[in-house]
């Protein structure tokens, strides 16, 4: 509910929930039906699609991606998320509207509020954009035992290829690497979501991204990265809206993603692509593979458990963290009068320190570390890149 809430509260016209079980009841889905039930302009705004052989046939004769992903449909959850997107997409398109975003259950489109949100669209538009890739940072659960981690975490690890450039954001970002058992710094993906345009002939090429088609529109990153970089694309200041990962916060959220992913091959796409030795697999094995409560207690609270207050502190100091309050705060706050919840979202700001007293300090200039490890390579490449870029803009502006 509170996923279902935010989005609309923050300027999205419709949303389509998409249910991977026709025949389970998704956790939640009793209070999202009962919330929706009682607030018909929210009901009517949100579409809710079960995986039945309907929706089957409807991918199948409609989805341009459905000869990429249809051969995969039954045993790959990412096939199922990209012909769902572009299903999404197709209906999103014949009611006029103008871009569509693809994000997980457990991801939120962030903005500082529904001003922001509709003025970077407002921006796009005017600019021919039809792509934007979003930075996704990932949250850091700040309870073992958390119901609704959207109201709860308010912690993000930074994703690399925003981070600023420094020594202490090295230590910091190693720290983070040191406790896992693959070295890891960001647990899950690093590549972005993005939103497009709905132009005719779009179409998803992975979860992440899309294919325009014939449009001639340009398209804009908030990530330099140096493994698929298009200098022309980047754009150094998207640092806002971006996409807010709760990765696994709380105990049951991580048996639960992993009973329901359940025993699922080492590679995708029928081996095609291999996964690399990560805590995605590690999570499998833990939780499918052992069963065992100390083991999963034990693996749980290395990989997820909050790092102590000096560590948060030194981390939010050398932006490696940040502190998201808005969403917790709207969530957990009263509503308002006149019963819209969008107009709570006018005044919030971006972000908030979570600790009393914390100041941050972020030199414009490049301070580069003393040491550097390979994973570091794109982290150090993306941050000179980036550099490089807000100053070209600045001197062209002047």
């Amino acid at each position: 509910m509170s996923f279902v809430r935010w989005h609309l509260a923050l300027g999205f016209e419709r949303l389509y929930l998409y249910f991977d079980d026709a025949g389970a009841a998704p956790v939640g889905l009793a209070e999202l039906e009962a919330y929706l039930e009682k607030d018909e302009a929210a009901g009517e705004r949100v579409e809710r699609v079960r995986r039945t052989e309907k929706l089957a046939d409807e991918e199948r004769c409609l989805c341009a991606s459905f000869e990429r992903f249809g051969p995969f449909v039954d045993a790959e959850v990412q096939a199922r998320q990209a012909l769902n997107a572009e299903h999404a997409s197709i209906r999103a398109r014949e009611r006029g509207l103008r871009w569509l975003v693809h994000i997980d259950i457990d991801e939120l489109f962030f903005a500082s509020n529904r001003r922001a949100f509709l003025e970077h669209f407002a921006a796009m538009d005017a600019s021919e954009v039809g792509h934007v890739t979003y930075a996704n940072h990932e949250g850091v659960p700040e309870a073992g035992d958390a119901v609704d981690y959207f109201a709860s975490v308010t912690l993000f690890r930074v994703n690399h290829l925003r981070v600023p450039l420094s020594d202490a954001a090295l230590r910091a970002m190693q720290w983070w690497r040191d406790r896992t058992r693959r070295g890891q710094y960001l647990l899950c993906y690093d590549n972005g979501k993005s939103a497009v345009r709905l132009v005719e002939g779009v179409a998803p090429t992975s979860v992440h991204a899309w294919s325009l088609g014939a449009a001639r529109l340009r398209r804009r990153t908030a990530l330099c990265d140096a493994r698929a970089l298009a200098v022309e694309d980047v754009d150094a200041a998207l640092d806002e809206p971006c996409v807010l990962h709760y990765v696994a916060c709380g105990k049951f959220w991580l048996r639960t993603k992993y009973e329901i992913l359940g025993d699922f091959d080492d590679a995708w796409f029928g081996g095609a692509l291999p996964i690399a030795a990560s805590f995605h697999l590690d999570s499998r094995d833990v939780v499918v593979g052992s069963g065992d409560a100390a083991v999963f207690d034990r693996f749980y609270d290395a990989h997820l458990a909050p790092p102590d207050r000096d560590t948060i502190r030194r981390h939010l100091d050398a932006g490696v963290l940040r502190s998201y309050t808005a969403v917790k705060t709207f969530l957990r706050g009263t509503h308002c009068d006149d019963g819209r919840e969008e107009r709570c979202l006018t005044r919030e700001p971006a972000t908030e320190r979570c600790l009393e007293n914390t100041t941050t300090t972020t030199s414009t200039q490049l301070q580069q570390p003393t040491t550097t490890l390979t994973y570091e390579k794109a982290w150090i490449l993306s941050s000179a890149a980036n550099s490089f870029l807000s100053l070209q803009k600045k001197t062209k502006n002047n």
